[in-house]
């Protein structure tokens, strides 16, 4: 029963002797009784542009206290936990929350390793922790200008709405007031590389002349 087991950095180990008229053997028992264990034993963040939190959870098999040390490197201001110091036991475990801050980092992948300790025993694990950091969402149109020239009949055209970041992004089209002649669909969406809207006119109910308006993307 490791319960009833104080964290130790070696197993615990005992013999004990079967005796028989048949013969006599000896068996060796060993239990070993890690103070504590972590998982996910890595975290791997993918792309960000914004911060984001994940846990650790921290566990133990022994009803005594086992505390612990939590470490974050030194060279990677980017990375955060909740708490430094814990104390946890078989019913009292620890869902240890690490954050990864991509904010003012330059395009990359960063890498660094936080450790968890337990000084009584001696143990020690190290979680690699690895962070992208991607290119902020941004986009253009292209045609940027759509001219239909002359018509008296309702005619459409394509445009291209193209992401060039790392990050998909939510968009929307404003059109103005009063241009009941003009209709874009879709009209809102969420592009991950790129998207394709097709912009309509009606000339019908319009007087002869040139007329124009502004989208807002």
């Amino acid at each position: 029963n490791r319960s009833r087991l104080a964290p130790a950095a070696t197993p615990y180990q005992l013999a004990f002797d079967v005796l028989s008229n048949g013969g006599d053997a000896s068996v060796a028992v060993s239990a070993a009784t890690p103070a504590f264990v972590v998982s996910p034993s890595s975290i791997d963040f993918g792309t960000l542009t914004q911060p984001e939190t994940r846990a650790l959870a921290l566990t133990t098999q022994t009803d005594t206290p086992v505390p612990l040390t939590i470490t974050l490197p030194a060279d990677a201001p980017w990375l955060m936990a909740d708490t430094t110091t814990a104390s946890i036991t078989r019913s009292r475990s620890l869902d240890l929350r690490i954050t990864a801050n991509p904010v003012d980092l330059a395009p990359n992948t960063y890498n660094a390793t936080l450790s968890i300790a337990h000084q009584a025993s001696g143990r020690v694990i190290a979680v690699p922790i690895t962070m992208t950091v991607g290119v902020p969402p941004q986009f253009r149109v292209e045609p940027h200008v759509v001219d239909f020239g002359e018509t008296n009949q309702p005619a459409s055209r394509t445009i291209t709405l193209i992401n060039g970041g790392d990050m998909p992004f939510d968009w929307r089209i404003e059109k103005p007031a009063g241009a009941g002649w003009l209709s874009v669909s879709p009209e809102n969406g969420t592009v991950t590389t790129a998207v394709k809207l097709t912009i309509s006119v009606n000339p019908a109910p319009l007087p002869p002349g040139p007329k124009s308006a502004s989208l807002s993307v």
